[in-house]
């Protein structure tokens, strides 16, 4: 005479059911974080991207715009006289000053800051920034002619994706 099953499962196999339903949901809760981490990953690269672009488009426009580059600028700090009234004197109200802040909420960033005359520094862009460099010939600085810009990004500095640049460079329109 045979034994009867009633239908149900055993220890054993409920016990394989609950390990491979562990497992799938493992496998599926690391595909959702890694999604996750790669979507954060691309949105950090794109608003890079566009604060790159619209700091680069502003300082551009100054530096076309400038007469030439005030004393004690540097490589980390630009001052550009911009000839507003076209007196072929420079007034400290005509000095526009470019310098690289660091942003406080997001270590290894900078806030690119804009600043008029002796007015406060207006932030372009916002805190993704890794590096700036203003290049000129620094022997003659207020007679320089052309100027180099290097801006570097990197949405998460030090991982995943290399760090970006842009570089661009600009004649000035110097009193001869």
């Amino acid at each position: 005479m045979r034994a009867r099953r009633n239908g149900g499962f055993t220890l054993i196999e409920l016990m394989l059911v609950v390990t491979m339903m562990v497992a799938i949901g493992l496998i599926a809760f690391e595909g959702f974080t890694s999604g996750l981490g790669a979507l954060a990953r691309t949105d950090d690269d794109a608003r890079g991207q566009a604060d790159i672009t619209v700091a680069s488009e502003r300082l551009s426009r100054d530096l076309r715009q400038g007469r030439g580059i005030a004393a004690g600028s540097s490589a980390g700090r630009l001052t550009i006289w911009i000839d507003a009234d076209a007196d072929y004197a420079a007034s400290p109200a005509e000095l526009v000053t470019w310098r690289a802040v660091s942003a406080p909420a997001s270590p290894g960033h900078f806030l690119l800051e804009r600043a008029e005359g002796t007015g406060p520094g207006i932030p372009i862009g916002n805190t993704l920034v890794s590096d700036v460099t203003f290049a000129y010939d620094a022997a003659v600085v207020t007679q320089t002619r052309v100027v180099t810009v290097t801006l570097e990004f990197d949405a998460i500095v030090g991982r995943y994706l290399e760090p970006k640049h842009v570089t661009f460079e600009i004649r000035l329109r110097n009193v001869e």
